[in-house]
């Protein structure tokens, strides 16, 4: 059985936790109990495994944190490309645009299941 080093382990999950592109701050992380079990944890103290889970929990909630952050930023701006769009297709000028929004209405009403909302009444 190949031994393994807890605390380098938390080390390099140190490091790649601050690898995550944040928005914000994350704030304290709620672990969900999670253990690492099976033969490499029969060698190693428990408090070390635990650690070791908590750490990996950790990270993951930050990295989820940080997909939703990015998430959100984009749909903020794909909206104002979209509201844009369509008030600009309303001008003789820019009557090209009109199938393009519709394709970006259909895309939305496809992947959320309702009408794109008024601008004033915000996006998904």
């Amino acid at each position: 059985m190949t031994r393994f080093d807890p605390a380098a382990l938390l080390q390099k999950l140190t490091f790649l936790s601050g690898s995550i592109p944040r928005v914000r701050q994350p704030t304290a992380v709620e672990t969900h109990g999670a253990f690492i079990t099976g033969d490499v944890c029969e060698a190693m103290e428990d408090f070390d495994c635990q650690a070791l889970a908590d750490s990996l929990d950790s990270m993951a909630a930050d990295l989820r944190a940080s997909i939703e952050e990015r998430q959100s930023a984009l749909m903020r701006d794909l909206m104002r490309v979209y509201y844009t769009a369509e008030s600009l297709s309303r001008q003789p000028e820019h009557a090209h645009l009109i199938a393009q929004v519709e394709a970006m209405r259909r895309a939305y009403e496809q992947d959320f299941g309702v009408p794109i909302p008024d601008q004033d009444q915000g996006a998904k």
